[in-house]
């Protein structure tokens, strides 16, 4: 099993809708539930990696990529974005198939349901499984700018 590279990834989980239909981590905004949306490569649906450089070796922070809100656990096990997280992630897996768990390895979090506005949660199925899209970064403009 192994970690994921830093980097920034449309989280899809393995199984699909009755209808096909793949599923995405969706930012929802901050303190509220995660959910999963039809994933169509929305700004709300890319996520950032971040390895953890300390006594943490081999976990990761999981944040909403346009910010520094990363995710924690709210009081009825859902996944949440927040501002000041207690939580690292241990995401692992082989090739593109992951799971998520917390630091402290409690449980796994998936769906109770392949359904769209299903919450991340604790799951011991074949839902608690994420493929990692990477999220192309485009190439930075060309230069104006002439030498004399």
């Amino acid at each position: 099993m192994s970690h994921p590279p830093e980097g920034l990834y449309f989280f899809i989980n393995r199984e699909t809708t009755d209808d096909g239909k793949s599923l995405a981590i969706n930012f929802n905004g901050l303190g509220t539930p995660l959910t999963v949306t039809e994933f169509e490569r929305l700004p709300t649906q890319i996520w950032r990696l971040r390895d953890l450089i300390s006594i943490y070796c081999g976990t990761q922070f999981l944040e909403f990529q346009d910010t520094t809100l990363p995710i924690d656990i709210d009081n009825d096990g859902n996944l949440v974005s927040c501002v000041s997280p207690d939580r690292k992630w241990d995401v692992r897996g082989s090739e593109s198939i992951y799971t998520i768990q917390d630091d402290a390895h409690l449980g796994f979090w998936g769906l109770r349901k392949a359904a769209v506005g299903e919450r991340i949660a604790g799951s011991s199925n074949q839902r608690q499984y994420w493929r990692l899209i990477p999220v192309p970064v485009p190439d930075p403009p060309a230069s104006r700018c002439t030498t004399m």
